[in-house]
């Protein structure tokens, strides 16, 4: 998608935005009111595959964050050794997906249970992906 040597820079200007505009949001409390397709909502009541109206401002901090994250952690860089790291990447790869879907279509307490269930993910997908991938190849042909 882009060029290793833009990568990084993207990252951080998506990060700086992304910090920019939560710092915006928490210190005027800006409002974006925006029709939203979302997956699962619970606000008074729950709802599921639903259009809400929703202040858009915090996901835009938030989705710009993690698209920088995302895109820093995995620039090029030194290579990293062994499997377990391999296997530490594939689970950041998909927390990093999960959470930037679940910023972009679930509000409310919804939000809330899946952060919490986010807290456990990460080491469970660690764990998963090191017990399965154990004694295959890395990108480099390295086996641990």
């Amino acid at each position: 998608m882009f060029r290793n040597n833009y990568r990084l820079l993207t990252a951080w200007v998506l990060m700086a935005a992304g910090t920019a505009m939560g710092v915006v949001y928490v210190s005027t409390d800006i409002r974006i009111p925006v029709p939203m397709f979302a997956v699962a909502t619970w606000y008074a009541e729950p709802r599921f595959f639903t259009f809400i109206q929703n202040n858009i401002a915090d996901e835009l901090a938030l989705a710009g964050l993690l698209a920088g994250a995302f895109l820093s952690a995995f620039s090029p860089g030194k290579p990293a050794a062994g499997t377990s790291c391999c296997a530490l990447y594939r689970a950041m790869r998909w927390n990093t997906a999960f959470l930037l879907f679940a910023v972009l279509f679930f509000y409310g307490k919804v939000f809330l249970a899946v952060m919490v269930v986010n807290l456990f993910s990460m080491p469970l997908a660690f764990g998963l992906m090191h017990h399965f991938t154990a004694g295959v190849p890395d990108h480099r042909g390295n086996s641990a």
